[in-house]
């Protein structure tokens, strides 16, 4: 108690009043409280990678049901999901697949949009030139449950390949921490998902 006191004499000294202190202290509360505000707003990832991540489930879905009669993806491409209008209309721009980031989408067999050949059941959708932080934050969000059951891997591309499987080495779900370590400058994100 006594300790209280010598502070309080001495912030009187220092601020003149009670009323200044009152003040002071009302101004550390509100310079705290945005403190967490924004340390909370930060760690929640950006809206358009969110976006992104969105678009990925909404492809998938349109993807199987173009091919649900279907005994396997045979044809699937970049070309055949535009001209199918199989993508989401958001997705399409100026004749091509680009999605929430602005970035190229590739659709088919692999990364390089290969077309998926007779008896394939697996497809990848690709997103090229991503940045550090729009990798890092992508790979990160772990995809919604309906995709999480297809997908067969995650892929960071770069100079290097690092694959994501369920219970591999670099296992699936990524997370934050494995996303900063394999994401460089410019990056493509690789999903292979099952039809």
């Amino acid at each position: 108690m006594e300790k209280a006191k010598i502070i309080f004499n001495k912030a009187i000294k220092i601020f003149h009043s009670p009323e200044r202190i009152g003040i002071a202290a009302a101004g550390a509360v509100v310079i705290i409280a945005a403190a967490v505000w924004f340390g909370f707003k930060s760690s929640e990832p950006d809206a358009k990678v969110v976006a992104a991540a969105r678009q990925i489930s909404l492809l998938t879905d349109n993807v199987r049901k173009f091919y649900r009669n279907r005994p396997d993806a045979w044809g699937l491409n970049t070309q055949s999901v535009l001209k199918n209008a199989i993508a989401p209309q958001e997705m399409v721009q100026n004749g091509k697949l680009v999605n929430a980031l602005g970035k190229e989408t590739i659709v088919g067999a692999d990364a390089d949009g290969m077309t998926v050949m007779p008896g394939g059941r697996n497809f990848v959708i690709a997103f090229r030139d991503l940045t550090y932080e729009e990798c890092v934050e992508l790979a990160a969000l772990a995809p919604d449950e309906k995709t999480a059951l297809s997908l067969t891997s995650e892929t960071i591309a770069n100079a290097t390949e690092t694959m994501f499987v369920w219970g591999g080495e670099h296992p699936l779900p990524i997370t934050r921490k494995a996303a900063e370590e394999f994401c460089k400058q410019q990056n493509s994100l690789i999903w292979n998902i099952l039809l």
